[in-house]
C-alpha cells in the first residue's frame, strides 16, 4: 500500500519532468497561464503565490487524464456535464442551452420587433430583385425544437411561451419574403428518415441531415429563383458507429473516458450532375451552414462566400476578408451575387439576419 501511494504521488511529477507518456490531450478551448518568474517585489505583494499555484494546478503530469477521469465520475455517477454551456438531457442526449431557450420561448424578442426585421427584409428583397438579385431565408432547425422529448425536466419552464420561430414564419408569409422552412421539413422526416437528422452527442444536424438539407435548398432555388444551376447527388452512403466530424462535437466537448458508439450514422459521398457552375452565392448564416460551405457550394456554385455571423466572410479559395474591411465593401460584395442566403437557426431568431438587412438597406438608400 506504501509503495502505491509513492507511486500516487510521484508519477506526476516524474511525468511532468520526463514526459514519459503520451497523456489524452483535452478538447475545448483552453488557455494555460505562464508560470511565473520569482522576484522580490511579486513575492511580497502576493502575486508569486497565486500565479504559481494557477500554473501548478493546470500543467501537472497527467493533467489531462486526471481531468477526464473526474468528469467521467461526475458524468456516470452524477449525471453532470462540466462543458459551458452544455446540457445531458434524458437517454445521453447533449444540447446547448440556448436551442432549449429557443424552443420554450425564453428568448422571445417580442412582435413588434420581428414585424419590423421582416419588413427590413422585404424592403432589402425588393432592392436586390431590381438588381437580378435573389434573396432568401433558410430557416434551420435546432436540436431543442428536433428533439424536445429528451429534454431535462429541471430545465423546461412551467409553460411553453410564443417563439421567435413561429412569429417569423408568420411574418414572412404576411411579407411576402422568400423562404424556406427546414426545421418543418426536418420534422416532417423525423420519424421516416432512414438515417439520424440529429446525432445524440452533436449539436449541430448530422452530416447526412446537412446533405439532405442542402439538397433540399438546391432544389427550392431550382424552382423558385429562376436561375439554372446542377443538382447534387448521392453516389454511396457509409454507415459506421464512430461518429465523425461535428457529428461529437459536444460529445467531445464533455473531455471523458468513454468512447461513444450506440448509434448508427450515416456518412454520404455526393457530386454534381454536372459541372457547369455559373452563379456566385454568398450565405450569411451560423455555424451550421460550414460544411454546406466547405464541401457542397463549390459542387454548385461557380463562386460561395460565407459571412460568417455578418462578422467575417470565409471563401474556400480566398484569404478571409476580416469585419471591417468586409463592412466597408458590403455594396460591392452584395452586387457580385446571383443568390443571397440567409440561414439561421431558431436560438438565432430573435436578430434575424442579424445586422445585414438594415446596414445593406442603407447603402443602397445612399445611391438615391
Amino acid at each position: 500500500m506504501a509503495g502505491f501511494l509513492l507511486l500516487a504521488l510521484w508519477a506526476p511529477q516524474v511525468q511532468d519532468g520526463l514526459q514519459i507518456f503520451k497523456g489524452g490531450e483535452l478538447n475545448g478551448a483552453f488557455t494555460k497561464p505562464d508560470d511565473i518568474v520569482f522576484s522580490f517585489e511579486n513575492w511580497f505583494n502576493g502575486t508569486f503565490a497565486l500565479k504559481k499555484e494557477e500554473f501548478l494546478r493546470t500543467s501537472f503530469g497527467f493533467q489531462g487524464d486526471m481531468v477526464r477521469l473526474h468528469n467521467q465520475i461526475d458524468y456516470t455517477l452524477l449525471r453532470e456535464v462540466n462543458a459551458n454551456g452544455v446540457v445531458l438531457g434524458k437517454d445521453d442526449y447533449l444540447y446547448e442551452q440556448a436551442y432549449i431557450d429557443s424552443y420554450y420561448g425564453e428568448d422571445f424578442a417580442g412582435l413588434e420587433a420581428i414585424k419590423k426585421r421582416a419588413a427590413m427584409l422585404k424592403e432589402l428583397q425588393d432592392t436586390l430583385q431590381n438588381h437580378g438579385i435573389f434573396l432568401f431565408i433558410a430557416f434551420a432547425p435546432g436540436k431543442g425544437s428536433f428533439y424536445p422529448e429528451y429534454i431535462p425536466d429541471n430545465h423546461k419552464p412551467a409553460k411553453k411561451g410564443i417563439t421567435n420561430y413561429e412569429v417569423c414564419i408568420e411574418s414572412c408569409k404576411r411579407e411576402g419574403l422568400n423562404f424556406i422552412d427546414l426545421r418543418r421539413y426536418f420534422l416532417d422526416m423525423k420519424d421516416t428518415s432512414g438515417y439520424r437528422l440529429y446525432p445524440r452527442r452533436g449539436i449541430h444536424w448530422s452530416n447526412y441531415g446537412d446533405v439532405l438539407a442542402f439538397d433540399t435548398i438546391v432544389h427550392y432555388l431550382r424552382q423558385k429563383s429562376g436561375f439554372k444551376m446542377p443538382e447534387l447527388k448521392i453516389d454511396s452512403i457509409q454507415v459506421t458507429t464512430h461518429p465523425r466530424s461535428r457529428d461529437n462535437d459536444a460529445g467531445l466537448s464533455l473531455n471523458l473516458i468513454e468512447r461513444f458508439d450506440r448509434d448508427t450514422l450515416a456518412y454520404p459521398f455526393f457530386s454534381a450532375t454536372d459541372t457547369n457552375r455559373i452563379l456566385n452565392f454568398m450565405a450569411i448564416g451560423d455555424s451550421y451552414y460550414w460544411n454546406m460551405q466547405l464541401f457542397n457550394s463549390p459542387l454548385i456554385f461557380k463562386n460561395s462566400l460565407f459571412w460568417y455571423y455578418y462578422d467575417n466572410i470565409y471563401s474556400n479559395d480566398l484569404p478571409v476578408i476580416l469585419n471591417k474591411e468586409a463592412h466597408a465593401r458590403l455594396k460591392e460584395f452584395i452586387l457580385k451575387q446571383n443568390i443571397i442566403c440567409i440561414m439561421q437557426t431558431d436560438a438565432g431568431l430573435s436578430n434575424l439576419g442579424f445586422a445585414f438587412p438594415e446596414q445593406a438597406n442603407a447603402v443602397f438608400k445612399q445611391q438615391k
